[in-house]
């Protein structure tokens, strides 16, 4: 073996671990990720689903968390609905807000399927310690209305939620 090669194959092995580790997926890195208390106020209802008059305060438990691939992270809201039930979307940047869409399917009285669709308007706080959100809710339940009345409804709440152990 030459000795110029016995010079050159050390220094190949670096840069292949080099380029190797440069294909690895994105680390997560979003100051949000963790588990957040969120406490909220119905402050609109049209019967959309919150089942809560005007007022009601509410309290649940919301987790920002990362999810990778090969090429990028996304950051997911996972959030406690009523009965402690689970739900979770990706969430984007929109207008300098971060906002998250929640959908799931609701009975209907006819052929069209009906649905809840629950839109978070997401605003952070200097220090990544306190968020503020607005939840406007939609539902639809096609056919089910008495003659004349609206098979859509709608309700908002006032969200604030605070990092768990901050």
């Amino acid at each position: 073996m030459s000795r110029s090669w016995l010079v050159l194959a050390p220094l190949l092995l670096i840069a292949l671990f080099a380029v190797t580790l440069s294909f690895r997926a994105p680390r997560p890195s979003s100051p949000l990720n963790g588990t957040w208390v969120a406490k909220g106020t119905v402050t609109g209802d049209s019967d959309a689903g919150t089942l809560q008059p005007v007022g009601t305060r509410i309290r649940r438990r919301w987790v920002f968390s990362e999810r990778c691939t090969d090429e990028q992270c996304q950051l997911w809201l996972t959030r406690e609905a009523a009965g402690g039930r689970m739900e979770a979307a990706p969430v984007r940047r929109v207008r300098g807000k971060l906002h998250a869409v929640f959908r799931k399917s609701a009975p209907s009285c006819g052929a069209d399927p009906g649905g809840v669709t629950r839109f978070f308007d997401i605003m952070v706080a200097p220090g990544d310690r306190t968020l503020t959100a607005t939840e406007d809710t939609t539902s639809t339940s096609p056919g089910c209305a008495p003659l004349g009345q609206s098979d859509r409804s709608t309700s908002s709440v006032r969200w604030t939620a605070r990092r768990v152990g901050a």
